[in-house]
This record gives structure tokens, sequence and C-alpha cells, in this order.
């Protein structure tokens, strides 16, 4: 697939920020406990570890996903993440599927599965919305590529 210097993506999905903040929030955590340890002579209780536990899981699941970043153009998407590295047509959408979520993206209640052919993997995307006429990223898809399964 080519793609010209001059196309500018529709929408761009990245956990690039999500992961830089659990960095940034666990180092936070182990340098102001380093600090009240050695200069205030602090005993530092169990609740930072337990926090820097959580952010050390969150980060770990936040890099091992198979989507960490995708990048959605008028004619074709790229996917990007734990080995995973596609370029792929809309025709190649399998299984698209539209999901309420409790927990998640606060700009969106639900989210977007697919899959693509001939990759193991499944992908969540917020279903945030595209375009100039803005639309659900569910929908867009759909009108991408009509022939894919519904399957909610």
């Amino acid at each position: 697939m080519t793609v010209t210097k001059t196309e500018r993506p529709v929408l761009t999905y990245s956990l690039t920020l999500r992961i830089a903040l659990d960095v940034s929030v666990i180092l936070f955590i182990v340098i102001a406990n380093l600090y009240y340890h050695f200069v205030w002579n602090y005993v530092v209780g169990p609740y930072p570890f337990i926090v820097v536990g959580l952010g050390v899981y969150d980060f770990y699941r936040n890099w091992r996903m198979p989507l960490r970043k995708i990048r959605f153009f008028d004619s074709h998407f790229e996917v990007s993440g734990w080995r995973v590295d596609r370029k792929a047509s809309y025709d190649e959408l399998e299984d698209l599927s539209r999901v309420r979520r409790v927990i998640g993206d606060f700009r969106s209640a639900s989210a977007v599965w697919f899959s693509i052919k001939g990759d193991p993997n499944e992908f969540m995307v917020p279903n945030r919305k595209v375009g100039k006429p803005k639309v659900e990223l569910y929908s867009w898809l759909r009108q991408k590529n009509p022939k894919v399964a519904q399957t909610s």
C-alpha cells in the first residue's frame, strides 16, 4: 500500500501518553519515598509499594497490548503494538463489534473491537467521533466495509 506524504490520518489513537503517565507516577512515588526515608528518616509504610506495584502492572499491561497505536486514513489503517506492525485496508476487517464500557476512556462510553484477516490478535479502540460531520468510529468503519460481520 502506498501512502502519500500529504495524506493525514482521520483519527489517531495511542497509548503513549498513558504509558508515560504510569512511568511518571511511579517515579514520583519512588523519589518522594526515598526523600522522606533518607532526609527525614521516615519509615515508609506499605501503601506506596502497593501503588507502585499497581502502576508497574498497568505499565506492563499497556506495553504488551497488541494495539498500542492506530491511525485511520481514508483508504487504509495502520496498527502497531506488541509484536504487531500492520498496514491493512478496510476490506481486511473482521468481527467488527461495538461494546459498552463502564470503565475506560473518559471521552467515550463504548469501544470498538475488531480483528484483521490473517492476524490472531483482537484489537480494541475507544469509539470516538471521526471526520467533519462527527460520526462514531464504529459507524465510520461500517461505512468503509459494509460486508464486515456485525456482532453487536
